[in-house]
């Protein structure tokens, strides 16, 4: 399983990115910031050519960076 989870620690803020047959979940990474940081961790990962589905809570500051995220990572 540890394999297929991916910490991604960004400014203040740590999230993850869980890996099963359907592609990627990103779970609760919709933060402000965190495209950077996410983009390169899929990167080092390998992962970075699979398809990512966003999974989170609707709080504010993730639904806010949620756009970003999205339309960069």
């Amino acid at each position: 399983m540890m394999g297929n989870l991916l910490q991604v620690r960004s400014f203040g803020v740590n999230f993850f990115v869980l890996r099963d047959e359907a592609g990627l979940y990103l779970i609760d990474g919709g933060f402000i910031g965190g495209p950077r940081s996410l983009g390169r961790a899929l990167r080092r990962k390998g992962w970075d050519q699979e398809s990512v589905v966003w999974v989170s809570r609707s709080q504010p500051e993730e639904v806010m960076g949620f756009r970003s995220t999205c339309c960069r990572a």
